[in-house]
């Protein structure tokens, strides 16, 4: 996977990339696409108590706090109307996730999650948008529908199903 990742990344312009860097899965994808020497990479860098660059790592680790941060954000996101989910399958995704009792966000599944149910999917979709949103909007690139010119019309705007239309938005 890591082979086809940097394929379509050189083909989109040699676009950034960000993964889910847990577990086995996360760690082996990491490093086939940093063993294919492509560097245009998510990472997160840590700064010690003097604000100094530390260390940094590469894709999104979302254990901790970085999870519910990442899917508030992402839902925020949907609601503002500031990032557009064209998937019908993802966004009913979103509806599994709730709150868990120690206040984080977990997906359905894994409450209880033990033995066969452990290797479910459990919200796949749904991190990979949010991890999407989250690099769009560290990297500055919003479009914000909701903010067009009274002159524009959002049926003004090229179809962004298509290649040609993504190329001239």
């Amino acid at each position: 996977l890591g082979k086809m990742a940097v394929a379509l990344c050189k083909l989109f312009y040699k676009a950034k990339l960000i993964w889910e860097n847990l577990g086995p899965p996360g760690v082996t994808f990491g490093q086939t696409v940093i063993g294919l020497g492509y560097l245009n990479l998510y990472r997160k860098i840590k700064v010690d108590k003097m604000g100094q660059p530390r260390s940094d790592t590469y894709g999104f680790n979302p254990a901790g706090h970085g999870k519910g941060v990442a899917l508030r954000d992402y839902n925020a996101a949907l609601s503002r109307r500031e990032c557009q989910n064209l998937s019908q399958d993802a966004l009913e995704e979103t509806l599994v996730f709730r709150y868990a009792d120690a206040g984080e966000i977990v997906h359905s599944g894994e409450v209880g999650g033990k033995g066969s149910r452990a290797r479910e999917n459990h919200g796949d979709m749904v991190m990979a948008d949010a991890m999407g949103w989250k690099l769009v909007k560290e990297e500055g690139r919003l479009v914000f529908l909701g903010k067009l010119k009274a002159k524009e019309k959002q049926s003004d705007l090229p179809e962004p199903r298509t290649a040609a239309g993504r190329m001239k938005m």
